[in-house]
């Protein structure tokens, strides 16, 4: 479900860091975090997301840390290859597929 290519927040070049924040019903993911972007998510509520939750693309180092990811209708956390997030602390539940999707 949703567009596969919106976001609520989409971090497509440079540095953001999306603290504390709740983010809910997005037609796609809630946080995504593009090749050539640097992202760190901490603290959110991301709920209800009509895509993944947090999706992080190839070659990105982002930090997933002591997020609720609820309800998302994708991946709570979708991984694409050769990227090399910190997932830590994260609650994960009531999504409809995989709670953490590594693509490779």
């Amino acid at each position: 479900g949703g567009d596969s290519d919106s976001a609520a927040v989409l971090i497509s070049n440079g540095t953001l860091a999306v603290l504390h924040c709740a983010i809910s019903n997005a037609v796609g993911s809630g946080v995504r975090v593009r090749r050539g972007a640097d992202g760190s998510v901490v603290g959110c509520r991301v709920n209800a997301c009509g895509g993944t939750g947090l999706d992080v693309e190839q070659d990105v180092s982002a930090v997933l840390r002591y997020n609720d990811i609820l309800r998302s209708r994708g991946a709570g956390v979708c991984i694409t290859e050769r990227a090399n997030p910190l997932v830590e602390g994260n609650l994960i539940a009531r999504g409809s597929t995989s709670g953490v999707l590594v693509k490779v």
